[in-house]
């Protein structure tokens, strides 16, 4: 969780391209989706007595959750832009 908010601070998303920043959040996506398959891996090795109940990283969720909303708005913004310039493109105007 540390490092995925460390590369957020290093990555000013706001002036960095397009492609960057999309690989980064796609990063953080697989970085959060790779805990919770360890936590899963790991937690019937351990012998605590919550061992019977199933655990669930919901920090990593909720996080791996914003970070996907992110890339799909993100997706959204990029499909309407593409889709008023293919318009314009196509109108009688030009």
């Amino acid at each position: 969780m540390q490092f995925i908010h460390r590369r957020f601070k290093e990555t000013d998303v706001w002036s960095a391209p397009y492609a960057q920043v999309d690989r980064e959040l796609r990063g953080a996506i697989d970085l959060c989706d790779a805990w919770l398959k360890k936590i899963k891996v790991l937690q019937p090795q351990l012998d605590h007595r919550w061992n019977d109940q199933k655990y669930e990283d919901e920090r990593t969720l909720i996080l791996k959750g914003r970070i996907r909303y992110m890339v799909e708005s993100t997706f959204a913004i990029t499909d309407v832009r593409y889709f008023r310039v293919r318009t314009l493109m196509n109108s009688s105007f030009l």
